[in-house]
């Protein structure tokens, strides 16, 4: 008897650990030059992610991402600090990620391999490494 107590309150408090992770949509990408051409890429927490243009306004969608890269994502969304990250340099071609978490939205964008921040690069780079290859 105790052990079966034991075991559903384990159960219970797992669950309840991982059922207090809020839920995130992040759209990343790139565009501009010229055409103004951008391609961006909405993943969310639920693991749905799609690809859009702007050109043919079409969206498309992926295959579903993989539990432990969502899990992945959440701790290096923890090491950027969003509601103080302050970048916004576009330019003729730019790279970006907007996130949605708790009703509020949060945008970063830059010119470049790289945004300047360690921790927002790393999250794009893994964002980055999600999209299929052809």
């Amino acid at each position: 008897m105790k052990k079966t107590l034991f075991i559903l309150l384990a159960f219970f408090t797992v669950q309840s650990i991982f059922a207090k992770q809020p839920p995130f949509k992040i759209t990343f990408g790139s565009g501009g030059g010229f055409a103004g051409l951008t391609t961006s890429y909405v993943l969310s927490s639920d693991r749905t992610f799609s690809k859009s243009d702007n050109l043919g306004k079409k969206t498309e969608a992926l295959k579903k991402v993989k539990c432990k890269d969502i899990k992945s994502i959440r701790k290096l969304l923890g090491g950027v600090n969003f509601s103080s990250l302050n970048i916004n340099k576009a330019g003729n071609i730019s790279s970006f990620i907007l996130l949605v978490q708790d009703g509020k939205e949060y945008k970063a964008e830059w010119t470049g391999s790289t945004s300047g921040n360690p921790a927002l690069d790393e999250l794009h780079a893994k964002l980055v490494s999600l999209i299929p290859k052809k």
